[in-house]
């Protein structure tokens, strides 16, 4: 009659059992850490003897929503925190407009006309979302030594009481862990995947051993374009998939696993959710494709490249291990 709550208890004993078992395995592990992350951007021993590593910061969607576009200029605050203290890596930023020039905020207008501004600007009245990222095409890239591209939309959150980005130690971790495609977690996104796990684990013992053994995210097969990192060769590959005659963008990050990691189109092709850090996403109404709904164009590109020979597979969304910065 007992039965099923005497396998509950068991259960719950032999969950609670293993992770007492784990924390007591891995806590000595944090006195031989070598990277704890709030001096992790101090480290200039880690890229010894190599260049600075340049960045494109890139904002693609510029339009006459006040909400989006005092985003972004919040956004732009991270880049004067690189700045601020020396750094290993040099970060250009790009800003691409849509909207009517008198629609456009004052602060864009004036940065137009700055002869040093923050960011360079690009404006073209009606350019859609995709054919500005189009613009951005691999062979440009590379001409200027790119080496990564970060690539953050105009509706997420980088820098704000609830967002703890910190742009050099982010990019740190990315190069450091050799990741092709990466990004900080997402609050408030539609995939759990990419939500961020530490506020998952209710044991605060559980949370100490993880954060303090160097574990700081998750490998991935899918990553969101929300606020993107891309390794050149990993963005070479992701630009083959743009297809303007399906402008919704919708498909492009749950493909890319099997069509360039998996195919192996892009060597040590990993993906990650850097947990650490984290970003929110406010859930604005869509306005990019007024009455087109980008999931019908999504299955549109997939049968018509279907069609061609190319079969554009759908990633799982799940975790596929940790992230370990490695020790000294």
């Amino acid at each position: 009659m007992y039965t099923w709550k005497i396998n509950l208890v068991e259960n719950i004993l032999g969950r609670l059992l293993f992770r007492c078992t784990v924390f007591l395995l891995t806590a000595p592990l944090a006195w031989s850490s070598r990277y704890p992350v709030h001096k992790l951007a101090s480290r200039e021993e880690d890229f010894e003897g190599q260049h600075r590593i340049k960045v494109l910061f890139a904002i693609l969607s510029i339009g006459n929503s006040k909400e989006r576009n005092n985003i972004i200029r919040r956004n732009l605050d991270i880049l004067h925190y690189g700045r601020r203290y020396p750094s290993d890596f040099f970060i250009d930023c790009s800003l691409f407009a849509y909207a009517k020039y008198e629609d456009l905020p004052e602060w864009f207008r004036a940065m137009q006309h700055d002869k040093n501004p923050l960011c360079t600007c690009f404006h073209k009245q009606g350019m859609g979302y995709l054919e500005a990222w189009s613009k951005l095409t691999p062979s440009i890239l590379k001409k200027h030594k790119y080496d990564y591209l970060m690539v953050t939309m105009d509706d997420v959150s980088l820098h704000g009481p609830e967002s703890n980005l910190k742009i050099d130690e982010y990019l740190h971790m990315v190069v450091l862990l050799d990741l092709a495609v990466a990004t900080p977690s997402i609050e408030n996104t539609y995939h759990k995947v990419l939500r961020t796990k530490w506020r998952w684990i209710f044991w605060p013992g559980w949370r100490w051993a993880r954060w303090t053994t160097n574990i700081v995210g998750r490998e991935v097969d899918m990553v969101e374009i929300q606020s993107t990192t891309f390794r050149m060769d990993a963005y070479s590959c992701w630009f083959e998939m743009i297809d303007l005659r399906f402008p919704s963008g919708w498909g492009l990050d749950l493909w890319w696993y099997h069509y360039c990691a998996k195919s192996g189109r892009v060597r040590h092709a990993r993906q990650g959710v850097i947990d650490v850090f984290h970003v929110v996403h406010n859930k604005f109404e869509t306005t990019h494709l007024p009455g087109r709904k980008p999931f019908t164009l999504m299955r549109e590109q997939e049968k018509n490249w279907s069609a061609r020979g190319v079969v554009l597979k759908r990633a799982r969304k799940t975790s596929l291990g940790w992230l370990v910065l490695p020790q000294r």
